[in-house]
């Protein structure tokens, strides 16, 4: 092996670590490297094609940041990951997702196939590099060394591409589970004029629930949501209340109300659980509600009464004087 080609591996190799085990043609070409070396490096399996000019170093196979970070090197200069895939990457989607959605300043969108197969992934991803006009450098952070756009941006983004319901919902979870910047976001509703989902973005920044971080669950915002459409007393949520984490209390009403999700209430255990709970609560002069999903997405006047009706004649005068105003 001649020094010039150790001191190729070297440079790919030391590039590669940093980047999750791939490398851009252009990065190595930046570097000073001949294209008959890269050529070379192809021939002899030591690049292995995963896009066009993006290749895995040393190995046929790259894992899922690999092939993250593969992607954004195939979209050029600028690019970020976006859409549905970084959401998921921030953890506020369900997997799974194809394609690999990238975005890039510019007019040039790009499709390919990825040649290399992804650890954990059943198939290979497809790369769907769109544009962004209203793009810029401080939209975009890194996650684990990978260029991704920032929460704000992002959402403002798939304001855009998600019906209004689920843009809502994907709002919320990510306010719940990474909070969002408010200057970020003040930035981001004068950007919105004028795009597609302005609007709805818009009114999700101006109906934001205060303390959305104390919900454990998207099921739990929608009784908050409810509390602050309805202008019902706000509760506090997940407090210990008789040794147990209640959902939502009212202290001085003496009112704890559950919701009711599979994820956190399925099993005997759970079950035995949540009624060990209600009897302490109740045994202790605490009157105690439950509410399923389909209640909250469906019977939201159903559970709005019943609330009140908990509440007293205090809370509904509240109220009434409330709507008057």
């Amino acid at each position: 092996m001649t020094k010039q080609t150790v001191h190729f591996r070297s440079q790919c190799l030391d590039l590669a670590r940093r980047q999750h085990g791939v490398v851009a043609r252009y990065q190595l070409a930046e570097l000073g490297v001949p294209a008959e070396t890269i050529t070379y490096g192809l021939r002899s399996n030591f690049l292995f094609r995963v896009f066009t000019g993006v290749y895995s170093v040393g190995r046929p196979g790259i894992s899922e940041h690999g092939l993250w970070m593969a992607c954004v090197l195939a979209s050029g200069r600028g690019a970020a990951l976006a859409g549905r895939t970084a959401a998921i990457v921030w953890g506020f989607q369900n997997r799974p997702q194809s394609p690999v959605c990238v975005v890039r300043p510019g007019s040039e969108g790009r499709k390919e196939w990825a040649r290399l197969k992804a650890h954990g992934h059943n198939s290979r991803a497809r790369l769907a590099t769109s544009r962004c006009r209203w793009l810029e450098d401080e939209h975009i952070t890194r996650f684990q060394g990978i260029p991704i756009l920032q929460l704000e941006p992002l959402l403002l983004q798939l304001a855009g591409q998600m019906s209004g319901e689920s843009f809502q919902y994907a709002f919320w979870e990510a306010d719940r589970k990474k909070g969002l910047n408010d200057r970020r976001l003040e930035r981001c509703v004068e950007l919105s004029r004028g795009l597609k989902g302005g609007a709805d973005f818009r009114e999700s920044v101006d109906c934001r629930l205060p303390h959305i971080q104390d919900a454990l669950s998207l099921l739990e915002v929608l009784l908050m949501d409810l509390c602050r459409r309805e202008h019902l007393p706000p509760p506090e949520v997940n407090r210990n209340e008789q040794g147990h984490l209640v959902d939502f209390r009212w202290s001085d009403r003496r009112l704890a109300v559950e919701v009711d999700g599979y994820e956190f209430h399925r099993g005997h255990g759970s079950f035995e659980r949540d009624a060990e709970r209600d009897n302490d609560l109740r045994a202790a002069g605490w009157t105690v509600l439950r509410f399923t999903y389909r209640m909250l997405r469906y019977r939201p006047d159903y559970v709005k009464a019943t609330i009140l009706k908990a509440l007293g004649s205090g809370a509904t005068e509240n109220l009434a004087g409330i709507m008057v105003k």
